[in-house]
């Protein structure tokens, strides 16, 4: 009884730093040292200027890819009939992944045409998370299998995984033919259906063109981590990404099932730059926080957040406060109904500090909010899966395009304005009818509340 015990309480410790439930300091080495230092990530001459644009190529290790066509799509009414447009007109391959696939009208309709694309030829590849999905139809799937495609669940559990088990794969991305690609922050399934007050609130970026090829990599790095080998799999050990894939190289070459993405070819050339943006548990920094961090604390003029889950770790929380001081306008949009009640009650304790210095926080007051994004001084913009909390920016695989494209970028701005019409600001008053009084030790007061 008493091994039993330790057994379980060490495997308590070992999985608490990477929970997401901490989310004050990082698990990432290079993360928690900035922290801890208060080392800061910023450009004070704005998001426009090269020296920012070199910050986010050297912290996120992503590149402006040039010549795309990209438009933002809100909602399901917006997102879905795009997404089954262009499965319907795939010609070659389609790569889909979510972490939430449901069996639904929807997620019947997604099935449905993906089994049709695979009796016209078309290689269809559809990973969905197993925790994620965990209540999806696998045998409605395996038609999908029947006719041919292939489908997966990531990271399933196993005895030499348990420590990796925690790390799910959070990424929304469809690649069509390699040169159309959608990233945002829908899942599939009915609940997303509406336009934001009957459904779901949510977003994404359709993208044409080359950055497409770069979103297909993403795709198929975890794609090929999803194999049900030892061989591609990760090691529960921060850093050791590089070393692990050295030594499964020639192993997965010789199964012969490794998805390597062809060059793209396509013809479509835009006017936007666009960058993609990605996250991995097993690295030993956080790109997705970098990004955020070095928006936040570049802005000259104005941060909008978008985010259903907002748990920020204590670097963001230090950057809203400082940009708020230095006369940003800083406002965060977040859920008032929430599906997740932990996450709400945590995201509650991050309000009171954050109004007290001039922050301002909004919940959405139509349904459930689920839309993460960002825009800064309405000239740089970012649009993907990674909520502002600690499993988003630590714990998960995530992904999401950014962008200074002026275009874009103002689209953002002003939906965002638009949203927070349909919401209500949050006081210090409103805090304190949210907070169980019983947990009110919890807060990190600072005399404002």
């Amino acid at each position: 009884m008493l091994r039993t015990c330790l057994r379980i309480i060490l495997m308590t410790l070992a999985v608490a730093p990477c929970s997401g439930c901490l989310t004050g300091l990082s698990p990432r080495p290079l993360t928690f040292i900035r922290t801890t230092f208060k080392i800061t990530l910023g450009q004070p001459d704005g998001v426009e200027t090269a020296k920012f644009a070199d910050s986010l190529n050297r912290l996120t290790h992503s590149e402006v890819i040039d010549g795309n066509y990209a438009r933002l799509l809100q909602n399901g009414d917006g997102v879905y009939p795009q997404m089954l447009k262009q499965i319907k007109a795939a010609k070659e391959r389609i790569c889909l992944t979510v972490y939430d696939f449901k069996s639904d009208d929807i997620g019947g309709e997604f099935t449905e045409a993906l089994c049709a694309a695979v009796d016209r030829g078309v290689k269809v590849r559809l990973l969905y998370d197993y925790y994620g999905s965990a209540e999806v139809d696998t045998d409605a799937l395996n038609e999908i299998v029947r006719c041919g495609g292939e489908v997966r669940a990531f990271n399933r559990p196993k005895v030499w995984l348990t420590l990796q088990y925690n790390n799910r794969t959070h990424r929304k991305i469809l690649v069509v033919d390699g040169v159309t690609s959608f990233m945002g922050g829908l899942n599939i399934g009915d609940c997303y259906c509406g336009d934001g007050s009957d459904g779901w609130r949510d977003m994404a970026l359709m993208v044409q063109g080359p950055a497409s090829q770069r979103a297909e990599e993403v795709f198929a790095q975890i794609w090929n981590k999803s194999d049900t080998l030892w061989f591609g799999q990760n090691l529960p050990l921060v850093g050791t990404d590089w070393l692990k894939r050295i030594i499964d190289k020639p192993f997965v070459a010789l199964r012969g099932k490794e998805f390597i993405v062809p060059k793209y070819c396509g013809g479509v050339r835009g006017e936007v730059g666009l960058r993609v943006v990605e996250q991995s548990p097993e690295w030993m920094d956080s790109y997705m926080l970098n990004l955020y961090l070095l928006a936040i604390n570049s802005a000259q003029k104005s941060v909008y957040i978008m985010t259903g889950y907002f748990v920020p770790p204590l670097s963001v929380k230090r950057a809203l406060i400082n940009a708020a001081r230095r006369g940003v306008d800083v406002r965060v949009l977040t859920q008032d109904k929430s599906d997740q009640k932990n996450a709400r009650k945590l995201s509650v304790y991050s309000m009171p500090e954050l109004i007290g210095n001039g922050v301002k926080v909004y919940g959405w007051e139509e349904d459930i909010l689920h839309a993460k994004a960002l825009v800064a001084d309405g000239k740089f913009s970012y649009i993907g899966s990674a909520n502002l909390d600690g499993r988003a920016l630590f714990v998960n695989y995530e992904s999401g395009f950014a962008t200074n494209n002026e275009r874009i970028s103002q689209e953002l701005f002003q939906q965002f304005l638009k949203d927070i019409k349909h919401s209500r600001q949050y006081t210090l008053d409103d805090c304190r009818k949210m907070i169980d009084p019983a947990t009110k030790w919890l807060l990190p007061i600072r005399g404002q509340f």
